[in-house]
């Protein structure tokens, strides 16, 4: 009788000695497991952690990147892109900085109808969307722009907001607020922005950056628009025009140009 409750204080104590360290070790495993995961993210460097919003002009909720000389070019598929602001959720809005594309919006048509959308985005037509099933896929979000109906460009508004889709038309609020002539948007190409008047004209931004809307029909340079999400990552790049983001580390061709046989 002693002898068995010998062995059962034994196997008592023993358990417990086994659920102790089973405790103590899975424990601290679990949280070596976590200090590494933490130290792996403070390692991450975000586009957004590069661009100081104090440098920014703020309008409204939004902090734009305003004037000529912009240390604000970023490379992603291949091309040159440029931010045009940092939105209240600290969404980065690109620009590309040449035509993609020269395309007629469409005559008396709205922007969501409108030719150019068809082309930039995936819709629910068939045989649109090319630039977005040539763009890579780093989780673009949906981009917004403003399609307000405007008269008088010193009384630009922002309340009919347009985001269904990833790719968008900069909107005259957008040129505006970067310095419209001033603007590094301005940059020697004839380009269709979002807006329309009240007689359904296209706004357009001219050669030499001044304002001017056509019915629809005229074929003008389309510079699209993307958001980055806020966890974008950042690769390497200062955003100079001779180094600027790197937001991807996959090498892309699109819209490069082929050589053969000179």
């Amino acid at each position: 009788r002693r002898k068995t409750n010998f062995q059962k204080i034994f196997c008592f104590i023993s358990f417990i000695f086994l659920l102790t360290c089973a405790f103590w070790y899975g424990g601290r495993t679990i949280y070596f497991y976590l200090q590494s995961e933490k130290s792996n993210e403070s390692d991450i460097i975000t586009l957004i952690d590069k661009i100081n919003k104090k440098e920014l002009k703020k309008k409204d909720k939004d902090y734009y990147f305003y004037g000529k000389e912009k240390n604000n070019y970023v490379t992603y598929s291949n091309l040159t892109w440029r931010i045009i602001k940092i939105t209240e959720n600290n969404e980065i809005v690109l620009i590309l900085d040449n035509p993609i594309v020269n395309l007629a919006f469409g005559e008396e048509v709205k922007y969501k109808d409108s030719y150019i959308v068809e082309w930039l985005n995936n819709t629910e037509k068939e045989n649109t969307g090319i630039l977005e099933k040539n763009l890579n896929n780093i989780n673009l979000i949906n981009t917004t722009t403003c399609i307000d109906e405007i008269d008088d460009i010193e009384k630009n508004t922002c309340k009919n907001k347009y985001e269904k889709y990833k790719i968008a038309l900069p909107s005259l609020t957008d040129y505006i607020n970067t310095g419209a002539t001033n603007s590094f948007i301005n940059n020697g190409y004839y380009t269709y922005l979002s807006n329309s008047n009240s007689q359904n004209e296209i706004w357009y931004i001219t050669e030499n950056g001044k304002i001017n809307t056509t019915d629809g029909t005229e074929i003008l340079g389309v510079k699209p628009i993307i958001t980055l999400p806020t966890n974008t990552q950042l690769i390497k790049g200062t955003g100079s025009n001779s180094d600027p983001y790197i937001i991807e580390d996959k090498t892309s061709y699109f819209a490069s140009y082929v050589k053969l046989n000179n």
